[in-house]
This record gives structure tokens, C-alpha cells and sequence, in this order.
């Protein structure tokens, strides 16, 4: 614990021991007022190491809310995401665009070492990693004629019951994937359909899941993103994963400060830090995923951006697109099957 913390409980102790013989004997110590309030839809191995290290350099209190992509839809449709939390971490770039009107502009002094496509022109949200969907494969169990080459691939009959796929209303890369396969197809209704029944309930409800599943050969093939991917290959497991050539979409995250926040400074600080060099060399490093720098190179073995047979990013029309793929798909499906495909 750093010292500023420690002095600031060492300040609230007495006040807290007054108030403790005011009430029973089991009332609990009053909490300590948070200094910032993060809300992401990150996964926790990708955002508690970047939170916990500026919490750490900074000393700040940090409340972190977690949640999907629609929960916090449903706080910016009722108007109440300034009352939630002070900044957005790790959300898409569509949804970032489509909600423009609830973010702060700022542009963090790290701003010119990005690449264009990973900011917003006015900096209402700035990027913090991209990473492109894949298609994954068990090596031992799908040879080499059978390798998937797009999306169209997972149509195949061969493949029914052995494809698996995170639940793209609770999975930010499941959606984006989904949406790239489903309008790289000359009817994105007949694909969502198809897929749907050669899915045959293989839905998970997490990422890891759906790695678990084609390791272990329990499913031949899956969608996932590159960096999952990458991180089961570097571990010399039977597993190797193809870019779909009917094109995969490189759609970035990022980080928006909440208009009318509580904590606008402390939200602009944590903004910076995580476009940082040594923030972003983490994810090199650690997590296999594209820095949005430009001055910060490839994590070794990926291929550069213009190699990758890449979808349409009008972040605008990408928004419409993926709503309405996600609106076919909840037709088709009413809740996800568990992690054991049951």
C-alpha cells in the first residue's frame, strides 16, 4: 500500500470507530469514496492488469464495473451512464461511435502517436488495441484439405455440432465476427440461419470456453480473436487458426470519458495511461494484441494490417450492420448452452 493511501485510512480510522459505537456492534466500516469509476466490458485477464497498474502508479481509489456491451446500451438509452461510472474502457469502436453524444472530447498528448482509424476525428474515444476474429482449428482432428478458408466454410455439413462460438450477445469479438461472416454473405439472414443449426448448441458463454473445447478436441473448429488464438498456438498446442478470406473485420476498442462524469481529471489521466508505450508493450508482450501505436511494432509471427484480407470499417454503418445481425440472431436463439455443450 502506498503512503498517500495508507495516511488517507489512518485519517478516516477515528471517525470510523466513533461511528461504530453509534450502531451494533456488526456494523461494517464505512467505504472509502472511489476516486475513479471504470466500467468495461473487457475481459478481466485483459483489463485488471492495465487497472491495477494505474491504480498503482497513481494511488487512486478505482471502482470497476463490469458489464456486456448491452447493459451498457441500456444505461446510455436511459440516460443514466453519468450517474454509473466517469469513463468506458474497452468498448467497440461502433458502439463508441453510435453513442457519440455521451462522451467528452479530450485529446491525450499520446493522441499523435496513433494511427488514424484507432481515434475519433473530434477524440470523443480513443482506441486501445485492435484485434481481428479468426477462424481457430484442432489440428489433430481437421486435416489439411478440411481447413476452413472463410466464413462460408462453417457452413459445411461436415461441421455440425463441432464448430464453437463465445454467445455474441454477451461477446464483444463473437458480435464483430459474426457480423463480418454473416454480410460477407449475399443473404446475411440465410447464413445466420444456416450457422445457427450447424452450431447445434455449441454456444458458450466465454472465450476460454470456446479455447477449451477446440483443445481438447470436443469441437474441430471455432471463432475467436486473434490473440486467443495466437496465445493457444505459442504454447506448441495442436492448434492453428486462418484469417477468413471473405474478409474478418479489425475493429478496435477503446475508451470514452463520460460527459458530466465526477471525475473528469482522474478519467483523462487513466485515458492517457492506457495508450501509453510501456501500457500498450503489454499488450505485445502479454496479451498477443495490436498496439493502436504506431511507433510500437506487431507482436512477432502477425501479420501487418494491409496482409490481412480485411471487411468494410465504416464504424457507422458497421453499428447498423452488427444490430441487425444481432437482432436475426436473438430470433434464432433464446439463451446460450453451457460450457459443456449442454
Amino acid at each position: 500500500m502506498k503512503l498517500h493511501t495508507w495516511f488517507r485510512q489512518l485519517l478516516l480510522l477515528p471517525a470510523a470507530f466513533l461511528l461504530a459505537g453509534c450502531y451494533a456492534k456488526s456494523a461494517p466500516l464505512p467505504a472509502l469514496s472511489s476516486d475513479l469509476v471504470v466500467y468495461t466490458c473487457l475481459d478481466t485477464d485483459i483489463s485488471e492488469p492495465v487497472i491495477r497498474e494505474f491504480q498503482e502508479r497513481t494511488d487512486r481509489i478505482i471502482e470497476v464495473k463490469t458489464g456486456t456491451v448491452q447493459e451498457l446500451e441500456r444505461l446510455l438509452q436511459n440516460n443514466r451512464i453519468s450517474e454509473t461510472c466517469d469513463v468506458v474502457f474497452g468498448i467497440s469502436a461502433d458502439a463508441l461511435n453510435q453513442y457519440r453524444e455521451f462522451w467528452m472530447p479530450y485529446q491525450s498528448p499520446c493522441a499523435d502517436a496513433l494511427s488514424s482509424e484507432f481515434h475519433d476525428p473530434a477524440y470523443l474515444w480513443t482506441g486501445f488495441s485492435a484485434v481481428p476474429s479468426v477462424i481457430l482449428y484442432n489440428t489433430r482432428v481437421v486435416t489439411y484439405r478440411e481447413v476452413p478458408t472463410d466464413w462460408n466454410s462453417l457452413l459445411e455439413p461436415r461441421w455440425k455440432g463441432r464448430i464453437a462460438m463465445a454467445d455474441p450477445t454477451v461477446s464483444p469479438a463473437s458480435a464483430a465476427a459474426l457480423t463480418s461472416a454473416a454480410n460477407a454473405s449475399d443473404d446475411p439472414k440465410r447464413y445466420l440461419t444456416q450457422l445457427a443449426e450447424n452450431l447445434d448448441g455449441m454456444i458458450f458463454t466465454e472465450q476460454e470456453q470456446v479455447l477449451k473445447a477446440i483443445s481438447d478436441g470436443v469441437c474441430s473448429v471455432g471463432i475467436c480473436p486473434e490473440s486467443k488464438a495466437e496465445q493457444l498456438r505459442r504454447q506448441n498446442l495442436d492448434i492453428d487458426y486462418i484469417y477468413p478470406a471473405d474478409g474478418t473485420c479489425l475493429l478496435p476498442n477503446g475508451t470514452a470519458i463520460v460527459s458530466g462524469c465526477a471525475h473528469p481529471e482522474a478519467a483523462a489521466e487513466f485515458l492517457d495511461f492506457t495508450i501509453r508505450t510501456d501500457t500498450q508493450r503489454i499488450l505485445l508482450s502479454h496479451m498477443n494484441q495490436r498496439s493502436v501505436r504506431r511507433d510500437l511494432p506487431l507482436p512477432a509471427g502477425l501479420p501487418a494490417a494491409d496482409l490481412l484480407p480485411l471487411a468494410d470499417m465504416d464504424y457507422e454503418r458497421f453499428s447498423v450492420l452488427q444490430s441487425r445481425t444481432l437482432d436475426t440472431w436473438n430470433l434464432l436463439f433464446t439463451s446460450p448452452r453451457g460450457g459443456d455443450g449442454t
